[in-house]
């Protein structure tokens, strides 16, 4: 039975893989890097990249770092707890009775969680990206259809906002991996109209 459980971590974890070394290879090299470490294939190794990793609901970053350790041969990754105690785990968010973060018209504690996202990012960082998983890629949608990842016209990068959640992520996130999510029920409206911008 222990063989059963584990399966779909590995099978979640051998796709992250896939899905990093994919992007890994398609991207510029990190800005993170020092200018004298030669680019990969050449006689150094480039630095890793960092990803700050969100959890599902009810995790904790312990046990997503466990669930994603095969990443750590192909990047850094920084798992923290949600800010919001459920359980025997946290959460990014809270909901009413009978919701379902792709279905409720609010995330209750989520000004709190765009601050704790924010200061993680300045505080562990810097980072290359965010990755997130189930409640966590919900959230990586939130904080872009919110414009959380952006600065307020006339905000310099990490400075508050009048909403009192800080400004954008900075350096900014070169990549957003997004695993198991759904369209967050209060910013579906916000992140149409982005798809619709963008012409998807």
């Amino acid at each position: 039975s222990d063989w059963l459980e584990m399966r779909p971590r590995r099978a979640l974890a051998t796709a992250l893989v896939g899905v990093l070394l994919l992007l890994l290879l398609l991207l510029p090299p990190s800005p993170l890097a020092p200018a004298a470490v030669p680019p990969l294939g050449m006689a150094g190794v480039a630095p890793k990249p960092r990803l700050l990793c969100l959890h599902g609901k009810g995790e904790t970053g312990a046990d997503f770092a466990r669930r994603i350790a095969a990443l750590g041969e192909l990047a850094d990754l920084v798992c923290p707890d949600a800010p919001h105690k459920l359980g025997g785990g946290f959460a990014w968010w809270l909901l009413p009775p009978g919701e379902r973060s792709f279905t409720t018209p609010v995330f209750e504690g989520w000004d709190e969680t765009v601050t704790f996202v924010r200061r993680n990012w300045v505080e562990q960082g810097p980072f290359d990206g965010l990755l997130g998983f189930s409640q966590g890629a919900i959230l990586i949608a939130a904080l872009v259809a919110s414009g959380a990842l952006r600065a307020a016209a006339g905000s310099p990068p990490g400075e508050p906002e009048s909403g009192g959640t800080g400004g954008a992520l900075s350096p900014p996130p070169r990549v957003l991996l997004l695993f198991g999510a759904a369209p967050p029920g209060p910013l579906r409206r916000e992140l149409a109209a982005l798809a619709a911008a963008e012409g998807g």
